[in-house]
Parts: structure tokens; sequence; C-alpha cells
């Protein structure tokens, strides 16, 4: 660093610094050997069978497991379509809904009167406001850290 300071009083053009700097150290070269490894490894990757068979085995397996499941899905899609149709149906599928609306919205209402019965009691309570605010900023914190002491993994 003082090196740096010292050759920053002058003004001088980045090549001429970067060669001041960087001009004594050896260049970088890989490791002895690595040219060999790598053409052996681009050899091994190319002597490779090709995946010809794989893919040809794949694709007679998804068009096979259609044959099987188009006419299955078919016939039972049909025999819904017949079964829709009848009146008893209708009316029971219609009675489900009916009832499945009714509970939500029984549900609904019984959260909302909950939801607001503490809210009318929080807005006028000082103490109330203090613990939202504290509650509110220790999550924050939380996920501050938490986003901070994400593991770092390497996958290879």
């Amino acid at each position: 660093m003082q090196r740096l300071r010292e050759y920053h009083s002058s003004a001088r053009p980045l090549d001429e610094v970067v060669e001041w700097l960087f001009g004594d150290e050896p260049m970088a070269a890989p490791r002895s050997g690595f040219t060999s490894r790598f053409k052996a490894r681009l050899a091994q990757r190319h002597s490779r069978p090709r995946a010809m068979w794989g893919a040809l085995a794949l694709g007679l397996g998804a068009v096979g497991a259609a044959a099987l499941v188009v006419p299955l899905g078919a016939g039972l899609l049909l025999s819904g379509v017949r079964i829709a149709q009848e009146p008893a149906t209708t009316a029971a599928f219609y009675s489900g809904v009916d009832a499945t609306t009714t509970f939500a919205a029984t549900i609904g209402e019984a959260l909302f009167i909950a939801g607001r019965a503490v809210f009318e009691r929080a807005i006028g309570d000082p103490l109330m406001w203090a613990a939202g605010v504290t509650g509110l900023g220790i999550t924050g914190a939380w996920f501050y850290f938490m986003r901070k002491l994400v593991p770092e993994v390497t996958f290879r």
C-alpha cells in the first residue's frame, strides 16, 4: 500500500502504474500437467457412447404410458358427463356448493368479529402499540440476521 501511495503522488498514465505495481511479478500459468489432464478428460468424454438408446427408450416409454392413460381418461370423462346429466347429481352438487359457501361465510364473519374486537382494544392502549412495534422490530431483525446467516453451500 505504501508503494501505491508513493507512486500516486506523481500523475502518470494507468498502464505505467500497472507496470510499476505488477511488472516484477511472474506470469500466471497453469500447474504442470494441466494440458495433458484436460486432453485426457476431453478424450474420455468423446469416447462415451451416445445417449441414443436412452432417448429411444424414454420416448417409447412415454408413448406407451400415453397409450394406457388416454383411453382410461376418455372413459372416465365420458362417464362423468353421463353422471352429471342426471337430475339428482345436479341437485347434490348445488347443495354441496351451498353448504361450502355457507361454511366459508360463517368462518369469515367469525374472523372479522374477532379481528375487530382485537383492533378496537389495541387502538386505544399505548402498551399494545409498544408491543406491536417491538414485535415488528424483532421480526425485522430476525429477517435481517437470517439473510446474513445463510450458509454457503458449494455444489460439485
